[in-house]
């Protein structure tokens, strides 16, 4: 039962009579519907690659900054060590050696981003552990 009427709802469709058939088969609305589950898997697997890709970045700059503030920090405990290794009195190395401990407690270890990369490693977690449950 093919009809030559056109339909103004659906500019797509040019032929109603094949559309109806084509519903009546059942073929093109199973092929739409896969189509549109396929696309929102894939679009759903991207952005979850796309995220996944930022929480490494994130890890990786997180490192990078550790390192650079460790380097910083292995220069300044290198004058301290030389300050003590020349220190006469007994009294002067265990300041020195205090002063080398509040400056790592005060100034080093505040300044590494642990707390940030406590909370990409977090994501992180949270990513292994929602692609492990799918």
């Amino acid at each position: 039962m093919a009809t030559n009427n056109t339909s103004s709802s659906n500019p797509g469709v040019e032929n109603m009579g094949d559309v109806l058939d084509a519903l009546s088969s059942g073929t093109v609305v199973i092929a739409t519907n896969r189509t549109v589950v396929m696309d929102e898997d894939e679009e759903m697997q991207e952005l979850r690659a796309q995220e996944a890709r930022r929480v490494r970045d994130e890890a990786k700059m997180c490192l990078r900054h550790a390192s650079f503030q460790l380097g910083k920090a292995a220069y300044e405990i290198d004058e301290y060590l030389k300050e003590f290794s020349t220190a006469r009195i007994p009294i002067r190395r265990q300041v020195i050696l205090n002063e080398a401990i509040a400056h790592l407690v005060a100034k080093v270890l505040p300044n590494l981003g642990i707390a940030e990369m406590a909370r990409v490693q977090v994501q992180l977690a949270l990513r292994d552990y929602v692609k492990s449950a799918v």
